[in-house]
């Protein structure tokens, strides 16, 4: 992954209300007490051209997102001491109305700048820190740093408001940290950054010495801290590879989603870092306790309302493309196993070839029949069915070796991949993940065979790697546009 230059998210021209009146200095928290001796401001521009992020697809397209998804309704910017142990000195929540758009530079991205009337601030290095769509009771102009860099587990509520209409949350998008604006490593993290460095927390260095007629700028980009995941099959009624079969998908669950994480994106400091590799507050600790950090991970009774453990399911026959947004899910290889990784989960009718969608389905061995199949082939094989009836449960046909699908319902797994190092029998660092910002766009390409007769939940011990049920899923991972902020100080 190439995350050098992320995305701050899309500002529609319809929100920015430019004010007719004279422009005042903007009133914020100044943790001095004072006006301050030098000048900054606060000027955004959005690009019409993204980048490119080293996943599955590398065609290089982009998706800007909707307009839902790229929707500023309020900003808030954070300034720290760097020399003063990250104290907050200086805070303001901007609001659309705040923002002023400015003519298209000249060029062929057309990008448009929207500035922030200046206001004062003590001289001397800082850290910025920019939440845009704050949410609400977590981030305030109270929040400090160590807010910003920790882990912070929220509720499911607290996730879907993450990624609500108009509101979605987004921050510093930290590319490898301790970077200088080259992309090269610098050692010391405090000193030797220029102005739009990251630090290691993932803020951006400035040193603000201007003033009123001359401030200082720095560029900060920031990026949506949910990943998007969408099924885009074009026909949900499938036949099965090799035979007359069909199977007939009906809805579509997001598991396994992710409760924690850190505001600003995390890379790890360790190891390789040109593969950008991404932590998660559970990164190292997986355990099968941990599987209490992630929701939607029991799967019984799973599309039922009344009983579905915060599994949130679409309807396939009304949605044109289901879509879900959670939090990023990033591990170590060796923790890539079905009850931590993020996936999507399908409820499906099998119908075999001759029958009516809806019969009960029997398989034994690796052979699918009807009740009166199964009866026939019975003498053939020696399977005594007792005084079994094709209204019997399927634990009475579990029993003797039979699995039963009630009128031929079945599930089916897919877990997300991130990267596909196209070696089934080698787990690759962030195979199976899902990363920030990040859009997964899911076809259902082939289907070899019957799912799982009932919701049997992830196995903790169960790796990735190995092969997907029955289900052959195309992914494609693209990144939401770029969206770059130039902050002047």
């Amino acid at each position: 992954m190439e995350f050098r230059k992320l995305m701050f998210a899309g500002l529609a021209l319809s929100m920015m209300v430019a004010c007719s009146q004279d422009d005042e200095l903007a009133n914020g928290t100044n943790g001095t007490g004072t006006e301050g001796d030098a000048y900054m401001s606060l000027s955004i521009e959005m690009p019409n051209t993204g980048n490119t992020t080293r996943a599955i697809d590398e065609s290089g397209e982009k998706h800007e997102g909707t307009a839902e998804e790229q929707k500023i309704t309020n900003l808030l910017l954070l300034v720290y001491n760097a020399n003063k142990g990250d104290e907050l000195q200086y805070s303001h929540i901007y609001n659309a109305v705040d923002l002023r758009p400015q003519a298209p530079n000249p060029g062929d991205d057309k990008s448009t700048i929207y500035t922030i009337t200046p206001f004062q601030i003590e001289s001397g290095k800082k850290k910025v820190v920019v939440v845009v769509n704050p949410l609400d009771g977590k981030f305030t102009d109270k929040s400090t740093l160590d807010l910003m860099r920790n882990e912070m587990k929220l509720s499911q509520d607290e996730i879907s408001k993450l990624s609500t209409g108009n509101h979605f949350m987004m921050t510093n998008a930290n590319s490898l940290a301790n970077q200088n604006q080259q992309g090269e490593e610098i050692a010391d993290k405090q000193d030797g950054l220029s102005n739009g460095d990251y630090y290691q927390d993932g803020s951006v260095a400035v040193d603000v010495q201007g003033t009123k007629n001359n401030p200082t700028s720095v560029t900060v980009s920031v990026e949506r801290v949910v990943a998007k995941m969408e099924d885009q099959t074009a026909n949900y009624s499938i036949k099965v590879n090799g035979k007359e079969d069909v199977v007939h998908f009906e809805k579509v669950a997001l598991i396994n989603g992710n409760t924690k994480f850190f505001p600003i994106k995390k890379i790890r400091e360790q190891g390789d870092r040109t593969n950008d590799y991404v932590v998660d507050p559970n990164f190292e600790k997986q355990t099968e306790e941990t599987i209490n950090d992630f929701y939607s991970n029991k799967f019984e009774n799973a599309f039922n309302v009344q009983n579905g453990e915060n599994i949130v399911a679409k309807d396939l026959s009304t949605e044109n493309r289901a879509s879900f947004y959670t939090l990023e899910n990033t591990m170590i290889a060796a923790e890539q196993k079905n009850a931590y990784t993020t996936g999507l989960y399908y409820r499906a009718t099998y119908e075999l070839k001759g029958k009516d969608k809806g019969t009960n389905i029997y398989q034994y061995g690796n052979t699918l029949y009807d009740f009166a199949g199964l009866q026939e082939a019975a003498k053939q094989l020696g399977l005594n069915l007792n005084s079994l009836t094709d209204e019997s449960s399927q634990a009475q046909f579990y029993a003797i070796g039979v699995t039963k699908y009630e009128k031929g319902r079945c599930y089916y797994t897919y877990w997300i991949r991130h990267i596909d190092n196209q070696n089934n029998t080698e787990m690759g660092p962030m195979e199976f993940a899902v990363v920030r910002n990040n859009y997964y766009q899911m076809e259902i390409n082939s289907v070899k065979g019957i799912g799982d007769y009932k919701p049997i939940d992830p196995n903790p011990e169960t790796p990735d790697e190995e092969v997907d049920s029955y289900l052959d899923v195309k992914v494609k991972v693209l990144p939401w546009i770029v969206r770059k902020n130039k902050i002047d100080f």
